[in-house]
């Protein structure tokens, strides 16, 4: 029976160095990380950048094995990666590979609960 990926989660805030160089290698040797929102160094070592203002609109699913996700309200992100969830032209959660490993960003610190199942399920899938 194959062996599921090790998968944290965590918020981004401000980290001390040791924390997010501990986090990065982790992903880059094979690890699986879900930010949800946050900013500062964590997301600088990844390559995402959160944008300022929230956005509200119906989600469209934009890679292939996610969950839908109902109405929310959530942070745009850009970065190295490939978009997860959009609204209209804004990302709300980007992912992409990082070394061996895979992450994912959430704009929020609470993300509604099928958002973040659905980043959960695609990162345990890649």
């Amino acid at each position: 029976m194959g062996q599921s990926p090790d998968i944290r989660v965590v918020t981004a805030g401000e980290m001390e160095p040791d924390e997010v160089s501990g986090l990065v290698a982790f992903v880059v040797n094979g690890g699986r990380l879900l930010v949800q929102g946050g900013a500062g160094r964590l997301l600088n070592a990844l390559h995402l950048i959160p944008r300022a203002a929230a956005v509200q609109g119906p989600v469209q699913v934009v890679r292939p094995g996610l969950a839908q996700v109902a109405d929310t309200e959530a942070c745009p992100v850009s970065g190295v990666g490939f978009a997860l969830y959009r609204i209209g032209e804004s990302c709300i959660a980007l992912g992409g590979p990082r070394g061996q490993g895979v992450v994912a960003y959430v704009g929020s610190e609470n993300p509604p609960t099928d958002l973040a199942t659905g980043c959960l399920e695609w990162l345990a899938g890649n």
